[in-house]
């Protein structure tokens, strides 16, 4: 359970910079869009990288990569 409690505590301090840095950095449109853009595909790598874990790890699957 404490490595539970110390990933939630640590979620809490990252998401506080990320924030910090969102308001100094992000000034304008062009910046903002960009960002989402940037956030968006980060997101999706993520999915795509756990969702391949867990078929891999999980489910037993083999990867179809030739």
């Amino acid at each position: 359970m404490n490595l539970f409690t110390e990933h939630a505590e640590a979620d809490v301090e990252h998401s506080r910079r990320q924030a910090e840095l969102c308001a100094r950095y992000l000034d304008n449109d062009a910046v903002n869009a960009r960002a989402l853009e940037v956030a968006e595909q980060a997101c999706m790598l993520r999915w795509a990288s756990i969702t391949d874990l867990y078929r891999r790890d999980y489910l037993g699957e083999k990867d179809v990569w030739p």
